[in-house]
């Protein structure tokens, strides 16, 4: 499996990733806090790549819709028993179509997208190993309609432009006086490089290593009593650096034990900068998890499942990140049996802790 590298909590880019370059979407119900970490206390979602096979293909497909919504897609990929690659660009752009105010004026509420994925894989070592390395980033655009406050001495467009990559902000007018909170970006790049191998049929392993970065920038405005005192734009941002490792070891066919490491960097940031005052101090943190989990799997028949383990973190940080040491039990189990008097039907009952 291929899982896109692992994002939680306000950091989260789900919101702005496209479908067409997704393979599968796996949801695992339950805690899954020994393998996915401490985030994953409901369950966790696993985003698996699109993967090229057979001869080369090249496909190109475009989509039309209401408020000028169009999009466009190109992809090529191929691959055999010793290789397999993808690349995808898929674009999306619309004009909206939500009214807000008084006036039932139609707002600017301009979306655009841009997504390149990649995902390319070599298999070594007779077939019993792997390579793969995936790589995706998105840059996407949202233009606020939302119309705050009139003031009489601005009688044209008030704007802020805003380059997500140089963080530099502009402000211009925009009609009747109507001042608009028009500008969000989010740019999310994710890069994951993976190395599998079964050396014996009672063992395998693998190695990866991982980084996120996710960058939100927004634009607000302070009014009082109906007059502009200043513009803001906000950024605020995440580095992720990640490696992991996990080792399966297979003694009976009913038996499954695992064991795993887990590191993680993470880099936080927000800068405030008004376009008519004074700056605000930029704040930064960051954090180190160091995590070891033990699972174990028995199976039997695929009648009986349980799965008992235990995830032990290390988390240390600087102010409000700050952690400790501790240890995450988890034990889950299913029992799968025929439905009384329905063919080819069967009752599952499962429970987690």
């Amino acid at each position: 499996s291929d899982p896109t590298t692992a994002t939680h909590g306000q950091w989260s880019p789900f919101g702005n990733l496209l479908v067409e370059d997704f393979e599968r979407v796996e949801v695992l119900r339950g805690p899954q806090g020994t393998i996915s970490g401490n985030n994953a206390e409901a369950g966790s979602i696993n985003l698996f790549t699109r993967r090229g096979q057979g001869t080369p293909t090249f496909n190109l497909r475009t989509e039309m819709g209401s408020f000028a919504t169009f999009k466009e897609g190109i992809d090529f990929s191929g691959g055999n028993e010793s290789y397999d690659y993808f690349f995808g660009i898929t674009q999306l752009n619309t004009k909206g179509g939500m009214k807000v105010g008084d006036r039932k004026r139609t707002k600017n509420d301009d979306y655009r997208n841009t997504s390149i994925t990649t995902n390319v894989a070599k298999r070594l070592f007779n077939n019993k190993a792997e390579v793969r390395n995936i790589f995706r980033i998105t840059r996407a655009k949202k233009q606020n309609p939302y119309s705050s406050s009139y003031d009489s001495r601005y009688q044209g467009p008030l704007e802020v432009e805003w380059d997500p990559f140089t963080y530099e902000a502009t402000a211009h007018i925009i009609h009747d006086g109507f001042l608009e909170n028009s500008l969000s970006n989010q740019t999310n790049i994710i890069e994951r490089f993976t190395f599998s191998h079964a050396p014996v049929k009672w063992y395998d392993y693998n190695l990866g290593f991982g980084y996120n970065r996710f960058t939100h920038g927004f634009r607000s405005h302070e009014v009082q009593q109906g007059y502009l005192l200043d513009y803001t734009v906000s950024r605020l941002s995440n580095d992720r650096l990640m490696f992991d490792t996990q080792h399966n070891f297979k003694p009976h066919r009913f038996y499954t034990f695992q064991v795993g490491y887990a590191l993680e960097n993470n880099n936080y940031s927000t800068r405030t900068t008004p376009v008519m005052g004074t700056p605000i101090d930029p704040f930064s943190s960051s954090d180190i998890q160091n995590s070891v989990y033990f699972n174990n799997i028995i199976n039997i028949k695929d009648i009986l499942v349980i799965r008992p383990g235990v995830r032990i973190l290390n988390h240390s940080g600087i102010g409000a990140l700050a952690g400790g040491t501790y240890g995450l039990p988890n034990v889950s189990g299913a029992l799968i049996l025929p439905t009384p008097f329905v063919r080819d039907s069967y009752t599952k009952v499962r429970s987690s802790y």
